[in-house]
Protein backbone atom coordinates (compact mmCIF):
# COMPACT_ATOMS: atom_id res chain seq x y z
CA UNK A 1 0.00 0.00 0.00
CA UNK A 2 1.16 3.59 -0.86
CA UNK A 3 1.33 6.36 1.91
CA UNK A 4 -2.50 7.52 2.58
CA UNK A 5 -3.15 11.08 0.80
CA UNK A 6 -3.84 14.01 3.21
CA UNK A 7 -6.78 16.30 1.48
CA UNK A 8 -7.85 19.19 2.52
CA UNK A 9 -11.84 18.22 4.10
CA UNK A 10 -14.19 18.73 6.95
CA UNK A 11 -14.47 15.00 6.98
CA UNK A 12 -11.73 12.99 5.51
CA UNK A 13 -8.49 12.85 6.60
CA UNK A 14 -6.83 11.09 4.13
CA UNK A 15 -6.86 8.76 1.55
CA UNK A 16 -5.33 5.83 0.16
CA UNK A 17 -5.75 3.15 -3.15
CA UNK A 18 -4.20 -0.05 -3.75
CA UNK A 19 -5.13 -2.58 -6.31
CA UNK A 20 -9.35 -2.10 -6.06
CA UNK A 21 -9.34 -1.30 -2.41
CA UNK A 22 -10.03 2.58 -1.14
CA UNK A 23 -9.28 3.51 2.53
CA UNK A 24 -10.56 6.47 3.60
CA UNK A 25 -9.79 7.56 7.25
CA UNK A 26 -11.64 10.05 8.21
CA UNK A 27 -10.98 13.21 10.82
CA UNK A 28 -12.12 10.93 14.01
CA UNK A 29 -9.81 7.88 13.21
CA UNK A 30 -12.09 6.01 11.89
CA UNK A 31 -10.87 3.90 8.44
CA UNK A 32 -13.12 2.96 5.70
CA UNK A 33 -12.02 0.50 3.30
CA UNK A 34 -14.37 -0.05 0.02
CA UNK A 35 -13.64 -3.05 -2.31
CA UNK A 36 -13.63 -3.22 -6.21
CA UNK A 37 -12.92 0.87 -7.05
CA UNK A 38 -11.79 1.23 -10.02
CA UNK A 39 -8.75 3.40 -10.87
CA UNK A 40 -11.32 6.15 -12.78
CA UNK A 41 -13.30 6.56 -9.34
CA UNK A 42 -10.26 6.58 -7.58
CA UNK A 43 -9.02 9.25 -10.07
CA UNK A 44 -11.87 11.45 -10.26
CA UNK A 45 -12.16 11.11 -6.21
CA UNK A 46 -8.44 12.72 -6.26
CA UNK A 47 -9.64 15.70 -8.20
CA UNK A 48 -12.89 15.89 -6.28
CA UNK A 49 -13.10 19.61 -4.35
CA UNK A 50 -15.26 17.97 -2.11
CA UNK A 51 -14.22 14.19 -1.02
CA UNK A 52 -16.94 13.91 1.18
CA UNK A 53 -19.70 14.25 -1.05
CA UNK A 54 -18.02 12.20 -3.92
CA UNK A 55 -17.64 9.28 -1.98
CA UNK A 56 -21.28 9.87 -0.72
CA UNK A 57 -22.27 10.09 -4.35
CA UNK A 58 -20.32 7.95 -6.00
CA UNK A 59 -18.21 5.00 -3.53
CA UNK A 60 -20.85 4.57 -0.45
CA UNK A 61 -23.48 2.37 -1.40
CA UNK A 62 -21.72 1.34 -4.98
CA UNK A 63 -18.66 -0.56 -3.58
CA UNK A 64 -18.68 -3.31 -0.52
CA UNK A 65 -17.27 -1.61 2.68
CA UNK A 66 -15.57 -3.62 5.11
Amino acid sequence: MAEPIPVNSSWVQSIDYSGGLLTVTTKKGKRIVFLGVPPGIWEQLQGAPSKGEFINRHIRGKFKEL
